[in-house]
């Protein structure tokens, strides 16, 4: 009863809140959710004893060749008892946008206990945009204002992220473009997320089931904030499936399979907003190297 009360109210708090617009999704990857948290918080990067490879594809059912697509690879690996180290690189395009960002993540892990432990993540990251002059359709001719934006050049910023561990329950925090969050809010872009919190509670149903509920809220510049909450079921870490529900409207799931040690294969969709689009499908795969 205690476990199904605190599976009640963990999603109720996000129903609560206020309702959000259309979002654009193409920052909120399905896998980070219950497959690889590195995706989003550089706390994560090593927390696996073993290097871990992660590929995910995910795009957009709007039918057209502009559809929103992103590509992510992600690599951490722990380098001592308490000390890792990730990249994660990603390009994402839609319509003439396109914008190709890198992030460099050091996490150190603090032990309270045998089950209790505090991971803080500091990161760097860097991006760049530019837009697409053959689709934007000016017939070879190259605007003005389309090359002063194509010549803004790298940009550079940073990140810092920790996450609470005990033996059921997850807490975590990550601070997200924190030069960009201490600008001029006219001059900060529109899509960029600036802070996001996650929360989980593990338990087992049966001997070989395990649930997980979660709780999550992204805050982006200059748009209505994300909450999501769902839930996990797993199967003698063999097979997981997830549903999650997000106040744009949109349900998201998530199907995988593990492959012994070796890793796993993840398929994820995610149906349309309240605004009536948004649909998209996910294909994650993950490695762990010897």
């Amino acid at each position: 009863m205690k476990n199904f009360y605190i599976c009640i109210v963990m999603l109720s708090c996000l129903f609560t809140g206020y309702s959000a617009s259309a979002q654009t999704y193409t920052n909120n990857p399905i896998s980070q959710y219950y497959r690889h948290g590195y995706l989003w918080n550089g706390a994560y990067a090593g927390a696996s004893k073993k290097p871990v490879l992660y590929g995910l594809a995910n795009r957009s059912w709007i039918g057209f060749d502009g559809a929103p697509t992103l590509i992510t690879f992600a690599g951490d690996f722990g380098f001592s008892t308490r000390s890792g180290a990730g990249l994660v690189v990603s390009s994402n395009k839609a319509g003439a946008l396109q914008r190709v960002s890198a992030r460099f993540n050091y996490s150190y892990r603090i032990d309270f206990n045998e089950t209790q432990k505090l991971r803080l993540g500091v990161g760097l990251n860097t991006y760049r945009e530019r837009l697409n002059n053959e689709v934007l359709g000016n017939d070879g001719a190259i605007d003005p204002a389309v090359r002063a934006f194509n010549e803004k050049g790298v940009y550079l910023d940073g990140e810092f992220g920790a996450v609470y561990e005990s033996k059921q329950f997850t807490f975590a925090g990550s601070l997200l473009n924190i030069r960009r969050a201490v600008q001029k809010e006219s001059i900060r872009p529109s899509d960029l997320p600036i802070f996001q919190l996650m929360s989980s509670y593990s338990f087992a149903v049966e001997e070989d089931i395990n649930l997980k509920p979660l709780a999550s809220f992204k805050h982006f510049i200059n748009q209505k904030d994300l909450f999501a909450g769902g839930l996990q079921l797993e199967y003698e870490k063999i097979f997981h499936a997830s549903l999650l529900y997000q106040n744009t409207g949109s349900l998201q799931g998530m199907l995988g399979v593990t492959v012994k040690d070796m890793g796993e294969v993840n398929v994820g969709y995610g149906s349309n907003n309240k605004d009536g689009y948004g649909q998209q499908w996910e294909v994650g795969v993950l490695f762990k190297l010897k």
